[in-house]
């Protein structure tokens, strides 16, 4: 039978294990501590150096501890916070501040914004962030509040930026319902300004058609010429406003100075109370412009000059071969003067900007307009500020070295017509009064006309006389035909049916693209509307003759 173990022995074996493990807990412990007393250093060098103010607050809300950080941001010595209730540093109503105080629980946070009081009575916009630890018996509060004055001034900058943005997008639209709005205006005034001269042009042709059989045989040839120029300005202005609705460039020709500017000032000055003044130099050179264009810039001047003047008055209009600094080659020098008030001077730069005017009733658009065109042909438009002593505006362009005399290719006259005798002509066009006339024109040249309104028509007639055995010898088809198949279109259905059909393209539009490249469309040769009875016939016979010659 064993021996029974000795009580005293399991005791003191227990204690001795219990012994060890309290030297274990003490050491781990001793660690421990040392540990965070080699850290508590450097913990409060990084709460020190924080740019945060940080504050311990007791249960009464009394600041027992804070940072560096805070003595710099609110301004006091460290001794003047430790203390002082931090509700006294909360600037308006502190119920806010006590309530987060008191909701803060340990293991969480509670945020809240606000201000703090410095010391000389400014305030700093914070956000604060609140945590609360025990400390035996004790609950404590850390108060982290941030400085977000810098944040507050950039989203103070972007709700700035934004109402600027928004300011801006405004104002731009406003700006548009005003462009808008003035040029509904100046159109009014630009279509006004137009029928006032169409209806002077109106007013030459007319006259001089009707009282053409009444008038001695040594006048009628006078009149006769009249009407014709009256037509060559109206056709001037027609091009000019095609040209202008489709954006196009100019088309300049060779152009007799002396007579083109005698004949558009006598027709802009044929119904005004104001004397008209014409000094031109012998032997001007020609230049080379758009002379619908170009008229309409004189037409602008001289229209100005005579609202410029209340009472009655003379206008001078000049024309000289000069110098100017500003150009490579001789200019001519055209220059409007008028009698009335003048320009101030410090107007005389901003009156060719678009919409600008002195007028009650203008719209700044006509000068705009007209500097646009003659810096297009390469020119300049200038005025001289002459306040008091009347107004002057120079047309400055450059002339080449050809051209300083007088040479340019004067208009075809009726008795210049060739002849198309036995020619059969296919003629397609859909106005009634146009087709007439020009199916007159080439009967008078001694054609045979067949006529017909649209580009199916022709093609039927076109196929018929090919069947037959005698085919159209020359076919005139009307660019655009509203109802029905135009020209473009026309050509191509011809030209599958007779590969060498020969026509001619005539057009009331400026289409430059057509102008510039109707013999790649397949056509012959191109006029425009209105054209002259020799232009017509001669572009017929022209093609006629080359189409014969290959």
């Amino acid at each position: 039978m064993p021996k029974a173990a000795n009580p005293k022995s399991r005791l003191e074996a227990t204690v001795e294990d219990q012994l060890r493990a309290a030297t274990r807990d003490r050491d781990r412990l001793e660690n421990e501590l040392t540990n965070v007393i080699h850290q508590l250093p450097r913990l409060r060098q990084m709460i020190e150096h924080s740019t945060d103010i940080m504050l311990l607050v007791d249960e009464a809300c009394t600041i027992r501890d804070c940072n560096r950080s805070a003595t710099v941001e609110l301004g006091y010595p460290r001794d003047g916070l430790h203390g002082r209730d931090v509700r006294n540093l909360w600037v308006g109503d502190a119920s806010g501040l006590v309530a987060g105080l008191e909701q803060a629980q340990p293991g969480q946070h509670t945020i809240l914004t606000g201000d703090l009081s410095r010391q000389d009575e400014t305030r700093i916009p914070i956000e604060a962030h609140i945590a609360a630890f025990d400390e035996g018996a004790h609950r404590y509060r850390v108060v982290v509040a941030r400085n977000v004055s810098d944040r507050q001034q950039l989203e103070l900058s972007l709700r700035h930026i934004q109402e600027q943005l928004a300011f801006v997008h405004e104002r731009r639209a406003m700006e548009q319902e005003l462009q808008k709005s003035n040029r509904l205006e100046a159109l009014g005034t630009l279509a006004g300004g137009i029928a006032h001269d169409f209806n002077n042009i109106l007013a030459v042709i007319r006259g001089n058609v009707e009282i053409l059989s009444e008038l001695p045989e040594d006048e009628r040839e006078e009149a006769r010429e009249d009407a014709l120029e009256g037509l060559r300005q109206a056709t001037n202005m027609a091009q000019q406003l095609l040209t202008f609705s489709k954006g196009g460039t100019v088309i300049r020709r060779p152009t007799d100075t002396a007579a083109w500017l005698s004949s558009c000032c006598r027709l802009a000055m044929s119904v005004s109370n104001h004397e008209l003044i014409l000094d031109l130099d012998d032997a001007l050179p020609s230049v080379e412009i758009d002379e619908g264009q170009m008229t309409q810039v004189v037409h602008n001047l001289l229209k100005n000059a005579q609202e410029a003047m209340t009472k009655r008055g003379a206008i001078t209009v000049t024309g000289r071969l000069g110098e100017d600094s500003g150009f490579d080659t001789p200019v001519l020098v055209i220059s409007v003067r008028d009698q009335g008030p003048g320009i101030a001077s410090d107007l005389a730069q901003r009156v060719f900007d678009p919409f600008f005017t002195t007028k009650e009733e203008g719209t700044g658009i006509g000068l705009a307009t007209s500097h646009k065109i003659v810096r297009e042909h390469e020119g300049v438009l200038r005025t001289a500020a002459t306040e008091g002593a009347g107004a002057t505006f120079e047309i400055v362009l450059p002339v080449a070295a050809a051209s300083t005399s007088s040479t340019f290719t004067s208009r075809p006259s009726a008795d210049q017509i060739p002849d198309l005798t036995g020619l059969c002509v296919l003629l397609m066009d859909d106005e009634q009064n146009v087709r007439s006339v020009i199916a007159r024109t080439l009967r008078f040249a001694g054609a045979q006309v067949e006529e017909c309104e649209r580009g199916e028509d022709a093609t039927k007639l076109y196929q018929s006389r090919l069947e037959q055995g005698s085919p159209y010898d020359a076919a005139v088809l009307d660019l655009v035909i509203r109802k029905g198949m135009g020209g473009i279109a026309t050509i191509a259905k011809l030209r599958e049916l007779d590969p060498g059909v020969l026509a001619i393209v005539c057009s009331g539009y400026s289409d430059e693209a057509v102008r510039d490249r109707f013999h790649s469309l397949g056509f012959h040769g191109y006029v425009s509307k209105p054209f002259s009875p020799s232009e017509l016939v001669g572009a017929i016979a022209d093609a006629v003759a080359e189409h014969a010659s290959r």
